[in-house]
């Protein structure tokens, strides 16, 4: 396995899990080498996965289920992230061509037992339960709006989001997870 860094790491790495134990062709990029394209630095994804269904561009974008409390209540489906993130991913799409699709996939960390029903796909993880989805790149994009000028964040409303998402074994079929 590639090795990560950083606090968000572990998402990575329960997505690279999976596609391991399931022997599916991939590639793991280094996000912290950004090559140069057109005189500037470009964010990059985080994997290449060839799937009897499909060849992906894949950019991992874990969240906590619930992300936090506001005012006492849960705030589910968060799935912001910031314009560097679609820029790069949108322009790799580009160079890579229609053979591929680009996706972003959310392993939502599950921080209550009773919230796993949520999710078709789960996976456990270094004692730790992840329910897997993902979504298309352009559908995102069709659906976003902008979070915060300040953080640069673009997200779908929960809600929305909630329906527009799909368990990982839509798009990469062959993967063993429950």
């Amino acid at each position: 396995m590639a090795k990560r860094k950083g606090v968000r790491a572990h998402y990575e790495a329960v997505f690279e899990k999976i596609l391991r134990d399931s022997e599916i062709p991939y590639i793991a990029i280094n996000e912290f080498k950004r090559p140069i394209i057109k005189g500037r630095p470009v964010k990059n994804f985080d994997f290449i996965v060839y799937s009897r269904k499909g060849k992906y561009l894949i950019d991992i974008k874990g969240k906590f289920f619930p992300y936090e409390y506001q005012k006492g209540l849960p705030n589910y489906w968060e799935n912001w992230l910031s314009e560097d993130d679609l820029e790069g991913l949108g322009l790799w799409q580009k160079i890579f061509g229609k053979d591929f699709q680009s996706m972003i996939v959310y392993p939502y960390l599950i921080k209550y037992k009773r919230d796993v029903k949520n999710f078709n796909n789960v996976c456990l993880f270094k004692n730790k339960t992840y329910g897997i989805v993902g979504i298309y790149l352009e559908d995102f994009l069709k659906n976003a709006k902008k979070r915060s000028q300040k953080w640069h964040a673009i997200y779908v409303s929960r809600e929305k989001f909630k329906n527009l998402v799909k368990p990982i074994k839509y798009f990469i079929p062959e993967i063993k997870i429950k």
